[in-house]
């Protein structure tokens, strides 16, 4: 096992009841120049040490049979001239070890004709991911193609008006916000900004994986296929430390001041892009994922939505949330931006708020509950 970080108790816990007990990580990245995975186990103990077991990295592509000829030899040829020793050198077929890793390097060929070609780094025995991967997450050109011909309407829960003026809302400061809105039922919609304060990785942007861990539009062979090959010790504490940090992720004080106007009643809903449950953990109750099933052949969603009064819009940085704000706009409802800078989705009847949600928040939070 490869030792990673620590965690509090309290962390342990909410992880827990979280995953059901399950410790692990799963993430597929895809495109069309290649494959992307990771995958791996986590052994906590009762004292919050978190080690990784059981992992795998996976990289793969599909192509012709007469293509990538040249760049598989010289992938092979970097392996064996490396830190791997050679356990199995086959025409089809490189296997290899360092270390406590082993590393595969192999091309087969598909039902559509074409070939795979995939390059493997595992740690321990990640065989729990070994099936998924081949079957269920690594696809073909032709399962791509179906799946996007079988995808329901792509476009949005409600049409998005293009009349985003971000520079003439109007910008007000949390008291007189304060004063504008008391006694009005708010909703709220919060995007990644808020988990990303609370210590939740991204995958790209400042912060994120790409930081660390450039994935290089999943070409292949290309940056991954370096890191498993050159630094597989590195690219298992990457990957391994990127997910610990929703581990090690707790509530916000913005988290926090919008739980407390829910239980004041001035709050009545949040509708979230955010799979954290960090909203639950502070306490809020009425948390929806924005999910289409709550607003494509249900009412039940618009609902949520038409019971507010005022719609603060909090670390949402595009207009993400499929025309809702629209909704809330043509339903009378004032629409109220808490964030650093203007996003560009602001229209001219919007109010903006100038500053971070966990200073904000708390501030309004006060002023409309005493």
């Amino acid at each position: 096992m490869i030792r990673l970080t620590q965690i509090t108790s309290e962390q342990l816990e909410w992880y827990k009841e979280k995953t059901g007990g399950f410790y692990g990580m799963d993430f597929n990245f895809g495109g069309p120049s290649g494959f992307f995975g990771f995958y791996g186990e986590f052994d906590i103990s009762s004292e919050g040490q978190v080690d990784l077991a059981n992992l795998l990295v996976a990289h793969s592509c599909e192509h012709e049979q007469d293509e990538m000829i040249a760049e598989i030899s010289a992938l092979r040829q970097t392996i064996t001239d490396g830190l791997w020793d050679a356990t199995l050198y086959q025409e089809r077929r490189l296997d290899a070890v360092w270390e406590e890793f082993k590393l595969e390097f192999f091309s087969a060929p598909t039902s559509d004709g074409t070939v795979a070609t995939h390059l493997l780094l595992s740690h321990d025995n990640p065989a729990i991911f070994r099936e998924p991967y081949f079957n269920d997450y690594f696809e073909l050109r032709s399962d791509r193609a179906r799946k996007k011909s079988e995808l329901q309407d792509p476009g949005g829960y409600y049409p998005v008006s293009p009349k985003q003026t971000p520079e003439r809302a109007e910008a007000v400061d949390v008291a007189e916000l304060a004063r504008r809105i008391k006694g009005e039922p708010l909703v709220a919609f919060t995007g990644a900004g808020l988990s990303t304060a609370a210590g939740i990785p991204t995958f790209d942007g400042k912060g994120g994986l790409q930081e660390q861990f450039p994935i290089d539009n999943y070409r292949f062979p290309g940056t991954v296929a370096d890191w498993i090959i050159h630094r597989p010790r590195e690219t298992a504490l990457v990957l391994g430390t990127f997910y610990t940090r929703f581990m090690t992720a707790s509530p916000t004080e913005a988290h926090a001041a919008l739980a407390q106007l829910e239980k004041h009643g001035i709050l009545k809903h949040i509708i979230t892009g955010n799979f954290d449950e960090l909203h639950e953990w502070a306490g809020s109750q009425k948390v929806h994922i924005n999910e289409p099933k709550y607003f494509k052949g249900s009412d039940e969603g618009w609902a949520w939505i038409e019971e507010g009064q005022v719609a603060l819009v909090i670390g949402v940085s595009m207009d993400a949330n499929n025309g809702l704000l629209d909704y809330a706009r043509d339903n009378a409802l004032q629409i109220v931006v808490v964030a650093p800078e203007r996003p560009d989705f602001i229209h001219a009847q919007d109010w903006f708020v100038e500053g971070l949600a966990e200073d904000v928040l708390p501030e309004l939070t006060k002023l409309l509950t005493t």
